[in-house]
């Protein structure tokens, strides 16, 4: 059966609409389908292999011509020698949909601020012209399911997910939509660079890093109680460890060794 024109229109615009904006490229892992075929691999070897033993414990019989080698089984074009080739093509598909599903398994989830502006967009944008089916891989009960296919949070520290996630909804309100307009009138979304946003989380990480030290230094010397100095180098420690887990992308033993030092 045809799909209706404006179902054909909806499909590119959704196509464009994740290829120019990666983040929008969030789909379904079917990771219980997965792992259903993968089982359903699994089990089809586990009975070959059963089916195998018992060949070669008939062949072990008296009276059985047994061939030993590689050639004399092709060459006789033996039933055991299409059980090889059986067998062969099963663990292929069985090995390939394994290491499909472990890289399945490493890709990011997506992110709730993505997938938000994602369902969004499905609603406002392009007014659900999808058949109710087809939708549902983006429905609230498969959250779970569903990967993001661009990497732009892997590696991103807690403070440049902040900014991501956080900061520019607050700025967005309260002042940049004025001068920004929408990437898509139906739907309402906006659009802010991936690289400006690093850009504004690697400035604020300036910032803190350079006040850090000053701040300690200024309260230090306005305190004159040995106890009290003694309580504000903890405190300012602790600060530090928190600064530095935040606006780093650091392994706990390098935070140690930062902190410690």
């Amino acid at each position: 059966m045809e799909k209706p024109e404006q179902y054909k229109y909806g499909l590119e615009k959704l196509g464009k609409f994740m290829g120019e904006y990666p983040g929008m490229a969030i789909v379904r892992g079917y990771s219980a389908l997965n792992m259903r075929n993968i089982l359903v691999l699994q089990a089809e070897i586990a009975d070959f292999e059963a089916m195998w033993e018992d060949i070669m414990e008939e062949n072990r019989e008296p009276g059985v011509n047994q061939r030993c080698s590689v050639a004399d089984m092709k060459d006789a074009n033996s039933p055991k020698w299409q059980k090889t080739l059986e067998l062969r093509k099963l663990l292929k598909e069985y090995n390939d949909a394994v290491l499909q599903q472990k890289q399945m398994n490493e890709l990011e989830p997506a992110n709730k601020r993505d997938l938000i502006c994602l369902r969004e967009f499905l609603i406002k944008g392009l007014k659900l012209v999808f058949p109710a089916e087809e939708w549902m891989p983006w429905d609230e009960k498969n959250t779970s399911d569903l990967i993001a296919l661009s990497n732009r949070y892997t590696e991103r520290d807690l403070l440049t997910r902040w900014v991501f996630d956080s900061l520019i909804r607050w700025l967005h309100a309260s002042c940049l939509r004025r001068w920004k307009r929408p990437i898509d009138e139906e739907s309402g979304l906006y659009d802010y660079s991936d690289k400006a946003l690093a850009t504004t989380a690697n400035v604020i990480s300036a910032v803190i890093s350079g006040l850090l030290p000053v701040l300690a230094i200024v309260v230090l010397y306005n305190v004159h109680r040995q106890a009290a100095k003694i309580g504000v180098i903890v405190g300012f420690t602790a600060l530090f460890s928190v600064a530095l887990a935040s606006i780093a992308k650091c392994r706990r033993i390098e935070v140690f060794a930062a902190t410690a030092a």
